[in-house]
């Protein structure tokens, strides 16, 4: 579902091709022929401010014009979009037919901590055929441009309700297929958290609705993110619909996603499908320390193991 940092290095290649370079003179203009004149840090009095850059954040016009690489492709092709749009080739029946359009809502703010805003756009891709892939797209600020970041595939054909970027993390509101749904009419309404973690694009939460309107959840109480001793971690939560026969999964994953340990966790609940709690113990004692992991607990449907909820926390072993 995610792709490798490296996507990130390509895209700076290409925005980095249509900068201007410092030096070169404004278009219509001249290059400066004086040396400007710099006052001796020595004679203004009192001390020198020190100054951090400050880039105007991107806008809806910019990435439309922007580069993207495409997230249905396993060549990882770039392209660029002109007013929102990329197509190679007119028949949709032909072989290599691409299609590529920036749809509404497109979110801002800032994903890195640097200060500067940055955008999430989504993205159809069809490659003929009836299959609309949409796709999350990352854009970071660079320099005031919109530099590619990151793509991940939220459905094909899905409803998207609401796309916000709140306190550094991505927050979508979509319908989207469950495994009983015609690929025309998705029905499994979700809510979803995206973060940029290191190196890569972070799924961190999901929430969905039951068929009457009840949300189902997971919320994690411990641990907290952050470092913690290597040997028992205590786990405990919260969850609003007790899962299939009161169990959930928890796995804990390295950076590139492999897993280093599963296994299930425990709901106490009044009755089926009440609200619950959890509290139990991972041995972590086989991880090595200095590892940084992602816990996740996972409620998974019992008919085809479909991701119901899902919360995480990322932890580092001391």
């Amino acid at each position: 579902m995610f792709r490798k940092t490296w996507i990130f290095l390509l895209a700076l290649a290409l925005a980095a091709c249509n900068l201007p370079s410092p030096s070169a003179p404004a278009p219509g203009g001249s290059a400066p022929t004086e040396t400007p004149f710099v006052p001796d840090p020595g004679d203004i009095a009192g001390p020198v401010p020190e100054t951090t850059p400050v880039f105007a954040p991107l806008t809806e016009e910019m990435l439309r014009d922007a580069a993207y690489v495409l997230g249905g492709q396993n060549s990882l092709d770039a392209v660029w979009f002109v007013d929102g749009i990329y197509q190679q080739g007119t028949d949709p029946s032909a072989a290599g037919y691409v299609s590529a359009e920036m749809l509404d809502p497109i979110a801002f703010g800032d994903l890195n901590g640097d200060g500067a805003g940055d955008a999430v756009a989504l993205v159809a891709e069809n490659y003929g055929g009836t299959g609309i892939f949409v796709y999350l797209a990352i854009y970071l600020n660079n320099l005031g441009q919109p530099l590619f970041n990151w793509s991940a595939m939220i459905d094909d054909r899905p409803i998207i309700n609401a796309l916000t970027i709140q306190d550094g993390k991505i927050l979508l509101d979509a319908v989207i297929h469950s495994y009983v749904d015609a690929m025309c009419c998705p029905s499994f309404h979700v809510n979803e958290t995206y973060y940029l973690g290191p190196g890569s694009l972070t799924w961190g939460r999901r929430t969905s609705f039951t068929p009457e309107g009840s949300e189902r959840a997971i919320d994690i109480t411990l641990p907290v993110a952050g470092e913690h001793p290597a040997g028992p971690l205590h786990v405990s939560g919260s969850v609003t619909i007790a899962p299939f026969e009161n169990n959930l999964a928890y796995v804990l994953l390295d950076p590139t996603g492999a897993v280093l340990l599963s296994g299930s966790l425990t709901v106490s609940a009044p009755g089926p499908g009440a609200p619950g709690t959890f509290d139990s113990v991972i041995d972590l004692s086989a991880i090595p320390t200095g590892s940084t992991v992602r816990l996740e607990i996972r409620d998974l449907s019992a008919a085809d193991g479909w991701l119901l909820a899902l919360d995480t926390v990322d932890l580092t072993i001391r």
